[in-house]
């Protein structure tokens, strides 16, 4: 489906949904705003957090997996703050 790494941003249920959908092969990492998740593992897959982010994200498409528009929002602006679209 697709051919570049997805790095999920949102770690919750929408982003187990994402993950699904894209499906387990295409997807890198998790990357969450909430400090209790980093380290963790989410179906095989470890949930980073944005300074990680930020130090990988040249090769990877970072889509976000929320499902409220405020936090979407505020995420949205913090990747296009630091340059990624």
């Amino acid at each position: 489906m697709c051919s570049t790494p997805i790095i999920l941003f949102g770690a919750g249920k929408i982003g187990r949904e994402a993950l699904r959908y894209f499906g387990k092969e295409h997807i890198l990492f998790f990357c969450d705003n909430d400090t209790s998740m980093h380290g963790k593992h989410i179906e095989g897959k470890k949930v980073i957090s944005f300074e990680e982010l930020l130090t990988c994200r040249e090769n990877y498409r970072v889509i976000i997996a929320m499902r409220n528009i405020v936090p979407i929002l505020a995420v949205e602006d913090q990747l296009k703050n630091h340059g990624i679209p």
